[in-house]
């Protein structure tokens, strides 16, 4: 229809608007009002009258709207996986942040059934240990984030259950175009994707992580062997 084939030609004009959050607040979890809307596209040669920001804004509430419609409707949703993945790396950094360690022992941690022991070694520390492809493993958390990572294994179950698979041998993966596969990104591509998502500009590099978490071991703890055991993860056969 002429409706439609308008719309089109509107869409493909603003092709290149990064205007990322348009008619959505990050901070409330809630669609924009109108005027909201209007403040955040500002102006652009593709929006330079009132007129047409106004209907850009309305194209984007309406759109949104529908698309969050069509979600709540569907279990596996493709934009509720995207966001599943999303929080999957989100819990990656989380991950590498509180065990202090490095990117290649992190992707390289296998996983079978999903059962673990979790032990107190003080009170501010817990071992997580389990068995997985014939070998024992075993990192150390805060213990606040036990509770994390058992939210993080409901999400993983979530997101396999998705894509009918059974399992996967490694803790953590990447899931991108409904593929899972072995990590292979780094810090910088997480901290890409928070720019381009939620323009989020103040990001870590992966060794100021690791540098923040020895530093703070330290000054909870004052122990520089306590230091030393918490920076590091064991794998024994």
């Amino acid at each position: 229809t002429k409706a439609k084939a308008s719309l089109v030609s509107k869409n493909n004009a603003f092709k290149n608007e990064r205007n990322k959050g348009t008619a959505f607040d990050f901070d409330t979890g809630k669609i924009k009002s109108l005027e909201a809307t209007l403040k955040t596209i500002g102006i652009s040669k593709y929006t330079d009258t009132r007129d047409k920001r106004m209907w850009y804004a309305k194209n984007k509430i309406d759109t949104l709207t529908e698309k969050i419609s069509l979600a709540n409707k569907d279990k596996y949703h493709s934009a509720r996986l995207r966001l599943a993945a999303l929080a999957s790396d989100s819990f990656i950094m989380m991950f590498l942040l509180n065990t202090g360690m490095n990117h290649a022992q992190m992707l390289n941690l296998p996983w079978d059934s999903g059962a673990f022991d979790e032990t107190r070694d003080d009170i501010n520390y817990k071992s997580i240990k389990y068995r997985a492809n014939g070998k024992q493993v075993e990192f150390k958390v805060g213990s606040t984030f036990v509770s994390k990572f058992k939210k993080y294994l409901k999400l993983r179950e979530f997101m396999l259950n998705a894509n009918d698979i059974e399992s996967f041998e490694h803790l953590f993966f990447e899931y991108r175009k409904k593929n899972f596969r072995k990590i292979r990104t780094g810090v910088s591509d997480f901290n890409e994707a928070l720019i381009s998502n939620f323009n989020i500009s103040e990001v870590a590099t992966a060794r100021q992580l690791r540098s923040f978490k020895n530093n703070t071991i330290q000054d909870i703890s004052g122990d520089y062997s306590q230091t030393a055991i918490m920076m590091q993860h064991s794998e024994k056969v």
